[in-house]
């Protein structure tokens, strides 16, 4: 009898599987390149030295998408506007900032090929979109009202196709979007490029517009996980941007045409990507700014608020 109980004993201990770490990462619009590079990652097999599971979760923009990181569905936010996650961390949400989600301004506004409008000199009195308020479109969208005086109206359009649909019926005259979206109607003649938010505004360049934000109680309890999910990202970056299979893999993973991924690597470098990296003094001063001017903080952060609201995981 002591027999058989001790070879059960060893064929349980011998057949256990341990559970593999799994992180829930959200992400607003899939298809702009910062906040798809983690599935992209993933197909590539970048998170097998890791022993995780990745799952990703899509929203319409980086607002809903802080949204859903807070109620719970997520561990990691990525594409998060930096005043928006300043203003969470003002109000006591429990996350951190844990790196850039992307440097510059990547956002290209376009319109019905048929359209007048072919710059921003033609954006007075013009219907704009924005994702989500709260969003980064809404804030740059703002930003061209003030530095172009341009009175446009800011309207909500949702996602990336609701948003061109509400072009191509012309409920708006301007949508936007963060390329490869749209560019094969670009390429197709559909619709043409009327702005690049980087020529409107150059002084952005090196600012950390977007950030990746991470929960708390992941960061206690997943913190090496996490770790490894942001070196495996960066990793994937150098096979993206290096080997020619990378945009290959992207184009089947996204279904938009390799010819618009290729395209759009020539306007968005790799230098916009550095994913999980420190954030500059200088990004999170002027986010605090514009945290303030647009509503995201009821009050500046003190210098130490700013220092605690970044947690490096690297």
């Amino acid at each position: 009898m002591k027999k058989i109980i001790l070879f059960l004993m060893l064929l349980t201990s011998s057949t256990q599987v341990y559970a593999r770490e799994k992180l829930n990462i959200v992400a607003g619009n899939r298809g702009y390149f910062d906040v798809t590079f983690s599935e992209f990652a993933e197909k590539a097999g970048f998170f097998k030295q890791c022993d995780i599971d990745i799952d990703h979760f899509y929203t319409s923009g980086g607002a809903e998408t802080l949204e859903a990181l807070l109620a719970g569905k997520g561990d990691i936010a990525t594409g998060i506007t930096t005043s928006n996650a300043l203003g969470a961390y003002q109000k006591n949400a429990p996350i951190k900032i844990i790196g850039s989600s992307m440097f510059g301004v990547d956002q290209v506004y376009y319109a019905r090929s048929d359209s007048p409008i072919n710059s921003v000199k033609d954006f007075n009195n013009k219907r704009i979109y924005y994702s989500t308020s709260g969003s980064f479109s809404y804030i740059i969208d703002n930003m061209i009202n003030e530095k172009y005086k341009t009175n446009m109206s800011l309207v909500g359009t949702g996602n990336i196709s609701s948003t061109f649909v509400a072009v191509m019926t012309d409920q708006i005259d301007i949508g936007g979007m963060s390329p490869p979206t749209v560019i094969p109607d670009v390429i197709s003649g559909k619709v043409k490029i009327v702005a690049k938010a980087e020529e409107l505004f150059p002084e952005l360049k090196t600012q950390t517009v977007r950030v990746v934000v991470a929960n708390n109680d992941s960061l206690n309890k997943k913190r090496e996980a996490i770790k490894c999910w942001a070196d495996s990202v960066l990793k994937s970056l150098d096979y993206f941007y290096g080997n020619e299979e990378g945009p290959k893999l992207y184009s089947n993973m996204t279904d938009i045409s390799l010819d618009s991924i290729i395209y759009t690597m020539k306007i968005l470098t790799k230098d916009h990507y550095t994913h999980i990296t420190d954030i500059s003094d200088d990004s999170l001063q002027q986010a605090n700014i514009d945290g303030v001017k647009y509503k995201f903080l009821s009050q500046p952060l003190t210098n130490e608020q700013l220092k605690n609201a970044f947690f490096s995981v690297r």
